[in-house]
């Protein structure tokens, strides 16, 4: 009996089968093809550079050279630095992230490495380090946990993190601050639509936008004497009108 449901048979499988094995072998070359051409232009690339710093060095040194890399590679550390900082007093402005006493298992440190042996360290650029307790490798996050503001942890013989600055995240105030971004930008957002669809309308239907001009002053009065009604008084360079007479 038939459970209306149509299944291939073997000889179908099978011919299906065979024509995708057939497609690829067709395309397999031209993935080759492919695949090698794109190795070999990271390869130029690769030997261009080479060229390009073999050249800078002949030119200007290899200790020059190496210090303008590194002066880069600085420059970039501690801009990435400035924006982390930036981005957590924002979080801390918008009320959902708050100074710590204690380090927990989802606290935002903020410290500097200290590089050399201790009677000689020096801080590691940029001078300022963000980390997450939960994205710390388990073997040092289980020394950081509960650990105060100045707490130092040895990573190797010449290289320690020395926790200068600790906050929390309040998860309600967070989630309530980014629903309120949404809305925010959702409201924006349909503003915006619905005026370009409104200008849209306008050019369709070749409509002119009218601006209404802005009020203008009314004439200054006086009155006339004898209890005459009053007359407008004239705008400076004009002719003042003459009084009616009295009856």
């Amino acid at each position: 009996m038939s459970n209306g449901i149509n299944k291939p048979g073997m000889r179908q499988q099978q011919k299906s089968l065979s024509e995708r094995l057939g497609a690829l072998e067709e395309n397999f070359p031209k993935i080759i093809v492919a695949f090698n051409g794109r190795i070999n232009a990271l390869e130029t690339q690769a030997k261009e550079l080479r060229a390009q710093v073999q050249a800078l060095v002949e030119l200007n040194g290899a200790e020059e050279v190496g210090t303008i890399v590194q002066e880069n590679e600085t420059t970039a550390l501690r801009a990435a630095a400035v924006a982390e900082k930036a981005s957590l007093e924002q979080g801390v402005a918008d009320g959902y992230v708050v100074v710590a006493e204690k380090i927990g298992d989802k606290s935002i440190l903020v410290g500097r490495y200290m590089m050399g042996p201790r009677e000689n360290e020096r801080v590691q650029e940029p001078g300022r380090s963000q980390l997450v307790v939960p994205g710390i490798n388990p073997p040092f996050r289980e020394q950081f946990i509960g650990q105060a503001k100045g707490f130092v942890v040895e990573i190797n013989a010449d290289l320690r993190f020395e926790v200068q600055e600790i906050y929390n995240v309040d998860e309600e105030k967070a989630q309530a601050f980014q629903a309120e971004q949404q809305k925010r930008q959702l409201e924006a957002a349909t503003a915006k639509a619905a005026d370009a669809a409104a200008k849209d309308e306008i050019k369709d239907t070749g409509a002119a936008v009218v601006e209404t001009p802005a009020p203008t002053e009314p004439p200054a009065l006086k009155v006339i004497e004898g209890g005459a009604a009053p007359a407008p008084v004239a705008s400076p360079g004009t002719t003042e009108p003459t009084p009616p007479a009295a009856a």
